[in-house]
């Protein structure tokens, strides 16, 4: 389906009389000798003649199948996110068949509801674009994806005042970044040992 319209010929009986065409089954039209596909399928055309007054009117068929086109679609690239980053859209233009493009997550951190995209995670997520072909195209499908980097965080660290050797033992405080996980505290220099955890 998709190839150009075509002719189709047949050589007469000796009455002399035109061989004439007609589709006798399947998706096709004929003008004269011209056959025009509008659809995937089996076709079935019929050569007919005359045989006027002396001979008997006869007739052929010839049958072939007509495949499924091929479509593509044309799936935007995605650039690279960081976790965080808000919701957005992904775009596709579709084939020569008119079925809208669905969109699916195949892998990766990522929700997608009709054509927006939610980040859950960080890593690589893969993105696929189907459309469906019908009666008369293939089925298409095309894929793009992209790597979320983790997102950055804080931690706010309340300073500590100068102690003097000898002084009682002092909590520390600081609050936690945006990946909600503990803050642990160590001793990356000097003799103090930490024996709590907040």
């Amino acid at each position: 389906f998709g190839d150009a319209a075509f002719h189709v010929s047949a050589t007469g009986g000796v009455s002399g009389n035109p061989v004439v065409f007609s589709v006798v089954s399947g998706p096709a039209t004929l003008e004269d000798s011209e056959v025009t596909l509008t659809g995937a399928g089996t076709v079935t055309i019929k050569a007919s003649q005359s045989g006027g007054d002396n001979y008997i009117d006869v007739d052929a068929e010839q049958t072939f199948s007509v495949a499924k086109g091929a479509q593509e679609i044309t799936f935007n690239p995605i650039p690279d996110k960081t976790f965080g980053h808000a919701a957005f859209d992904v775009s596709a233009i579709g084939g020569a068949r008119c079925n809208p493009v669905v969109f699916s997550v195949t892998s990766g951190p990522a929700t997608i509801e009709d054509s927006e995209v939610t980040l859950t995670g960080a890593g690589i997520v893969t993105i696929k674009a189907s459309q469906e072909g019908g009666d008369s195209y293939l089925d298409v499908d095309a894929e793009q994806s992209f790597f979320v980097a983790k997102a950055m965080q804080e931690i706010t660290f309340t300073s500590i005042p100068d102690k003097t050797f000898g002084d009682a033992a002092f909590n520390l405080s600081a609050v936690g970044g945006a990946s909600g996980n503990p803050v642990v505290f160590s001793v990356t220099s000097g003799a103090a040992p930490i024996e709590r955890r907040t």
